[in-house]
């Protein structure tokens, strides 16, 4: 049961990302790879983040208010936001499958719920039932806005790209970098602070902070991604469409299907 509730939310949230990409369907195969590296990437953030922690046990006592941002934006949000566009890039930039602005918040979702999937399954079976329905509702959909932003921006930078604009391209990609982790690491600072050295108060107001906090971020990344969807468009732009050989009708470069060529003009 615990096993179930720890992946229902990422599968339920991918499946949800996937219906919304409505311009071309990305192939299942490719998306279920980006998901397993979201999974692959556990393992260094976790080595990342122990020797982060230790550096920081060095400089700061654990459980105040410094330690917390430190721990919030650093440990959690700077390792695990920077791995996930680490893959992300490496993986999709090139991809003869990118070739619509929605496919970059696809391909980000998917590695960042891969992540979060494995992150879920050890909080649970380490905390519990309640444990496992409050992240439902929180960190996993945190995950899943936090890997829009990212996507929104990620893509954005492949259109400057393509346009020949690389000064644009270059903000864009610091933005998709930034942005996630300012998003995630104020999400974590509010929640990590510690009712024994932060104080009673600090931390009654902190966790108030980040109920209206998920509130506002979860309503405007909805917003944004339904727009991203409504207004999806080709980054490879061509007006008309072709029959692949396969029986799909496609518009992009590549057919989504089969993976067949646009025959040249």
């Amino acid at each position: 049961m615990l096993f179930s509730l720890a992946i229902i939310p990422s599968i339920a949230l991918m499946i949800f990302i996937y219906k919304l990409d409505k311009k071309e369907k990305e192939p299942i195969k490719f998306l279920w790879k980006l998901f397993l590296f979201g999974i692959v990437l556990v393992i260094p953030t976790i080595i990342i983040e122990t020797i982060i922690e230790e550096i920081i046990n060095v400089f700061f006592i654990p459980g105040s208010v410094v330690y917390a941002l430190f721990e919030g934006f650093l440990l959690a949000a700077g390792t695990e936001e920077l791995g996930k566009y680490f893959f992300l890039k490496r993986k999709t930039w090139d991809s003869k499958y990118f070739d619509c602005m929605f496919d970059g918040i696809v391909y980000s979702v998917f590695v960042s719920l891969g992540f979060a999937t494995v992150e879920n399954i050890l909080y649970v079976f380490d905390d519990g039932l309640g444990v496992a329905i409050m992240r439902m509702f929180t960190s996993v959909p945190g995950h899943m806005c936090f890997a829009i932003v990212m996507g929104h921006f990620y893509s954005k930078a492949r259109l400057a790209i393509n346009r020949g604009d690389v000064e644009s391209c270059k903000k864009f990609k610091r933005k998709a970098c930034i942005v996630p982790i300012l998003l995630h690491g104020f999400y974590d600072f509010l929640i990590m602070m510690d009712a024994e050295t932060a104080g009673d108060g600090i931390t009654t107001l902190a966790f108030l902070v980040w109920m209206v906090y998920v509130i506002v971020v979860f309503v405007n990344v909805f917003r944004l991604v339904f727009k991203a969807s409504k207004n999806d468009e080709y980054i490879v732009r061509h007006e008309t469409s072709w029959n692949c050989i396969c029986g799909k009708i496609c518009f992009g470069n590549y057919c989504t299907n089969c993976g067949s060529k646009r025959p040249e003009i």
